[in-house]
């Protein structure tokens, strides 16, 4: 579609984008529909001052191909970013919230970008710039909340806008309301989170990034005291007396942060199938798996059975009321992993398959705000 035809179509008009890790996915919506979209692929590797104005030039420079400044747009609308813990919605993008999404106080991920992007644009445009279910959405049961020890507590942290756009959906196919039903949902992408929704509200789910089954890159949950070890371990290696004989204060609290650093890669980016087979690629293990590796056949049954027995988890926080089991993103085009969940949650209820896509769920989330039908909040 061209820009002027961009400017003249009636309805609503939404320029929505979704800051990832590797990418930056962008849409124009007129109302529901999609009527230009595109994807740029990214290399990070900085920190998000560093990437912030490059990755805003392949916004802008997408945005003039249909008018840009020229177009009057209803609203600019990004995926959330890591803020603080707040109830599920949709909320206007302010200057706490970008200010906060760049300090990284609560967390950094390149999707802490895509907000602060959203408000300097609809500054220029006159228009809202409007969030939707971010991942640090929080509507957590107090039980939940406890971790086995008071030095620290479970937090809240999952793909909420996918859950919470799955459930809907499957909801309406089913001829129910989302607000009166109980559902587990699992998006299953290279993070998977599990989350009991009762009577729409997420009252637990797993962490995205240390809770719940391993991914195609992440460890999930791991073995408490042998994290301990292996941490005291690596430590004791890497600085021991005779590699570091000089080692000041200032150089030792660099070691701990480069240290903390490496760690963290090592169990989310670097852990699940990446660890144990050397990719993170789904449909080349499974075409290892098809040509006999017993190995790589073995892990995506073991992937499959921790999303199964999270989802068992769950089932227990809704008392064993559970409206439909709903698995959404790129892994439920994979019958191996399919089959292997299916058998082990079909007891539950209905298994619900429902087509991940984060850009619908932003557009129509903001349409709802846009429309009153919801409240758009304040950060």
């Amino acid at each position: 579609m061209s820009d002027s035809n961009v400017g003249q179509s009636r309805g609503n008009l939404l320029f929505v984008l979704n800051i990832g890790s590797t990418s930056s996915r962008v849409a124009i919506f007129r109302e529901e529909e999609v009527v230009a979209e595109d994807k740029f692929d990214f290399e990070s590797g900085a920190g998000l001052q560093d990437q912030l104005e490059r990755r805003e030039d392949q916004v802008t420079g997408f945005l003039q191909l249909y008018g840009g400044e020229k177009v009057s747009w209803s609203a600019v609308v990004s995926r959330g970013g890591l803020m603080k813990p707040l109830p599920a919605g949709v909320y206007n993008i302010n200057e706490a919230m970008c200010r906060d999404l760049l300090s990284e106080r609560h967390g950094s991920h390149p999707s802490s970008l895509g907000p602060v992007i959203a408000y300097r644009l609809a500054e220029r445009f006159s228009c809202p710039a409007l969030t939707v279910d971010p991942p640090s959405t929080d509507e957590f049961s107090d039980l939940a909340r406890f971790s086995g020890t008071p030095l620290m507590e479970r937090s809240s942290a999952f793909h909420a806008l996918s859950q919470k756009a799955a459930a809907r959906q499957a909801a309406a196919e089913m001829g129910l309301e989302y607000g009166s039903s109980n559902f587990i949902v699992a998006p299953l992408g290279g993070g998977i989170t599990v989350g009991a929704h009762l009577r729409g509200r997420v009252v637990d789910a797993s962490h995205g990034l240390s809770e719940g089954p391993f991914t195609p890159e992440r460890t999930g949950v791991l073995p408490l005291l042998n994290v301990v070890d292996y941490v005291l371990a690596y430590l004791e290696e890497k600085y021991s007396a005779s590699s570091q004989p000089e080692l000041t204060l200032e150089t030792f609290q660099q070691c701990l942060q480069d240290s903390r650093e490496m760690l963290r890669r090592r169990f989310v980016g670097q852990g699940g199938l990446i660890a144990y087979l050397g990719t993170g690629d789904l449909r080349e293990v499974e075409q290892w798996a098809q040509e006999g590796s017993e190995e790589a056949g073995r892990a995506i049954e073991a992937m499959a059975y921790q999303v199964a027995k999270e989802i068992g988890a769950m089932s227990t926080v809704l008392e064993g009321k559970v409206d439909a089991v709903i698995l959404t993103g790129a892994m439920t085009g994979s019958k191996r992993v399919m089959e292997g969940i299916e058998k082990r949650v079909a007891f539950l209820g209905p298994l619900r398959i429902i087509q991940d896509n984060e850009m619908q769920a932003l557009a129509e989330g903001a349409l709802r705000g846009l429309r009153g039908e919801e409240e758009i909040k304040e950060y």
